[in-house]
């Protein structure tokens, strides 16, 4: 008997509100998201770690969060400390 397989997303450290680099980050998120939705099977938990916000902004944590919600499974946050 094959044993089940659980699959797990984890996203880190979005920096969402930081100014550096060439990409957005909210936008590079919403991209990772969407190639994450587009994966053949769904994930069955999502996993967030490090810096999910550069200056640690609850607006920032609710973005995300709304934007994980639509994989309707648990989401846990590993997250690190603001600056």
């Amino acid at each position: 008997m094959a044993s089940p397989t659980s699959i797990l997303l984890q996203l880190t450290d979005s920096h969402l509100g930081g100014t550096w680099g060439r990409t957005e980050p909210i936008r590079a998120l919403d991209e990772t998201i969407a190639a994450a939705r587009r994966l053949a099977q769904a994930p069955d938990a999502v996993i967030f770690t490090g810096d999910l916000s550069d200056r640690g902004d609850v607006g920032d944590y609710r973005m995300v969060a709304d934007r994980l919600a639509a994989f309707d499974v648990p989401v846990h946050y590993l997250v690190g400390k603001p600056r």
